[in-house]
């Protein structure tokens, strides 16, 4: 067995008619999914860039449940389950799953995992309990690879900037010119962690309020770092806090729009005397990463 992955089997009543293949594929792929043909069969994948995550569903020509023969005859293998990472937040296993859910309710379908002992309706709840218990397993064996949020990264603070990324092209932050780029960074001399947010300057954009520091881009220069507080000290007044509603929460962001934007652009060079001294120590590691404490 995989240990860096969770597995999800599928199945499907055995009394049923057999099950329309090309309509599931035709689900995923209207969820954005990309389909690979493989030797046993088929791969459709979801992967977002941004959040650097990725998971998917394999369907393919033979049984792939591991003790299949404890499973009740009532239930027949539908030779397609789901594998996504163990490294990855509470908030992208309960997404994934969301879909997981969807899909089942559509198809008719029921879940198996090892833990279960059977094949059982889907259960979140049940879902997720799996899923901690191997992740921390996990985590336990292999923690020079797992990065942990430190406490000054509050759940609710790391939950809403996944999605504020997730949502960074979507239509409610298009009047702002879409959301900016966060990176989430680590130090390696201290340790600690800094959200990083980049301001493209002469580009109207919505920012993320709780950041570090910040990286400034200009065209035709390297990125520039500086902290968050001279940034807000030099282009304070161009700086406008609005609440954007993004259909889960009412979220308070900051924006440079309209005028702003030329008036923002010429402290340019005021901006960048103040660059930091610790830029070269940063790493950069993708949000998904990012697991539970």
């Amino acid at each position: 067995m995989d240990n860096t992955t969770f597995k999800i089997y599928l199945l499907y009543k055995t009394n049923v008619d057999n099950l329309d293949y090309i309509d599931m594929m035709k689900f995923f792929i209207s969820k954005g999914f990309k389909y690979y043909e493989e030797k046993n069969g088929s791969r459709l994948v979801n992967k977002n860039i941004i959040l650097g995550y990725s998971y998917s569903f394999h369907c393919t020509k033979y049984n792939n449940i591991p003790d299949i023969y404890k499973i009740s005859s009532e239930y027949s293998d539908a030779n397609i389950y789901l594998e996504m990472p163990l490294v990855v937040s509470t908030y992208l296993f309960r997404r994934t799953t969301d879909l997981l859910q969807e899909f089942c309710g559509k198809f008719g379908l029921v879940i198996y995992h090892e833990s279960f002992g059977t094949a059982i309706r889907y259960s979140g709840n049940d879902l997720e309990e799996a899923f901690i218990v191997e992740k921390r397993k996990y985590e336990e064996e292999n923690r020079e690879l797992v990065y942990k949020k430190t406490k000054q990264m509050k759940t609710v603070v790391i939950n809403n900037l996944f999605s504020f990324c997730n949502k960074k092209d979507s239509t409610e932050y298009q009047p702002f010119g879409g959301g900016c780029e966060v990176r989430l960074m680590r130090d390696k001399n201290t340790q600690q962690w800094k959200i990083a947010i980049v301001w493209v300057v002469d580009e109207p954009k919505l920012f993320w309020n709780e950041y570090d520091c910040v990286y400034v881009r200009k065209d035709g220069k390297d990125d520039v770092l500086v902290e968050a507080v001279d940034f807000k000290k030099v282009l304070g007044k161009c700086l406008k806090t609005v609440k954007v509603n993004d259909k889960s929460s009412d979220m308070e962001l900051t924006t440079i729009s309209g005028k702003n934007v030329k008036k923002a652009s010429k402290l340019y060079n005021k901006l960048i005397s103040s660059v930091v001294t610790y830029a070269d120590y940063l790493e950069e590691v993708p949000l998904s990463r990012i697991v539970d404490i």
